[in-house]
């Protein structure tokens, strides 16, 4: 679900600069038409950003490595031993 979704979110994104873009070249030509043009292009852009979020909603956080947890307490058991040792 996540390739699909960020897939068609990508799609969307690249027809709304296409859309934008063609707009804006229209408005600068005086043609026609350019009003649906930017109305596609909104909505080219509302998909992108809906597809964007339930990418966001569905991908899992990166998981911690076990490793550093047992470092850190592999550490603070080597400290706890050197204090044992030294007497005071």
């Amino acid at each position: 679900m996540d390739n699909v979704a960020l897939v068609i979110s990508l799609i969307a994104m690249v027809a709304f600069l296409v859309y934008l873009v063609r707009g804006i070249a229209g408005v600068a030509k005086k043609r026609e038409g350019t009003k649906t043009l930017f109305k596609r292009s909104l909505i080219a852009l509302a998909v992108s950003l809906v597809g964007f979020i339930v990418v966001g909603m569905t991908t899992e956080p990166t998981k911690e490595t076990a490793k550093e947890p047992k470092q850190e307490q592999q550490k603070e058991k080597a400290k706890e031993q050197k204090s044992e040792k030294t007497p005071i």
